[in-house]
C-alpha cells in the first residue's frame, strides 16, 4: 500500500524562499554600509564584513562586544534618548551622528539609522542598524567652512570694495 502526493507546489516554494534568501545573503554581504543586528542589550550578534571591515574586527570579536563599547562615552546619553524616545516609541530612528572606535582605537564619525525588531506579540527583542563611515564626508564639511572661513577673512581685512561674482553675474 502506498500514498502519493503532489509535492509541486511544495517544491516551487522551497525554490522561491532559497532564491529569496540569496538575494538577501547577496544584498546583505555586498553592501558598502556596515549592517548589524542583536537583543536589546546592544550585543552585536549578526553583522556584516562592510562593518566588520570598517572597524578592524573580525566578525566574531565583534560579537563579544556591544555597540555601546565601539561608542565613545560622550554618545551614550544622546543614544540613549535616541533608543527611547524613537526607537522605542515609534520603531526606528531619524539618520542620526556619532562616532565608532576602530580596533586600532582611532574614533571615527558615523552615521546610523536603527530599527526595533519585535516578536510575534510586539514585545521588542532587539535592532538592526545600519552604518555609515562618513569620514570623507566630513573632511570635505571641513575644507568647505576652511575655505569660507578664509574668504571671509580675506574680505574682511581689505581697505576696498570687493564683492564676489561667478560667471552668471550672481554673487
Amino acid at each position: 500500500i502506498g500514498i502519493a502526493r503532489d509535492i509541486t507546489e511544495c517544491k516551487k516554494a522551497e525554490g522561491e524562499l532559497r532564491e529569496s534568501e540569496e538575494r538577501y545573503r547577496t544584498l546583505y554581504e555586498t553592501i558598502k554600509d556596515g549592517m548589524a543586528g542583536g537583543p536589546m542589550d546592544g550585543r552585536i550578534l549578526e553583522c556584516n564584513q562592510a562593518l566588520a571591515d570598517m572597524l578592524g574586527y573580525s566578525k566574531a570579536e565583534l560579537r563579544n562586544l556591544t555597540y555601546q563599547e565601539i561608542t565613545p562615552e560622550r554618545w551614550h546619553q544622546m543614544e540613549a534618548k535616541i533608543v527611547e524616545e524613537q526607537i522605542l516609541k515609534r520603531g526606528y530612528s531619524d539618520e542620526y551622528e556619532k562616532e565608532y572606535i576602530r580596533k586600532d582605537g582611532t574614533v571615527f564619525p558615523i552615521s546610523a539609522r536603527v530599527w526595533l525588531r519585535k516578536d510575534k506579540d510586539g514585545k521588542p527583542v532587539g535592532m538592526w542598524g545600519i552604518v555609515r563611515d562618513i569620514t570623507e564626508r566630513k573632511r570635505a564639511e571641513e575644507a568647505l567652512k576652511e575655505s569660507e572661513h578664509q574668504k571671509k577673512a580675506i574680505l574682511d581685512s581689505t581697505p576696498d570694495i570687493a564683492w564676489l561674482k561667478n560667471k552668471e553675474g550672481v554673487y
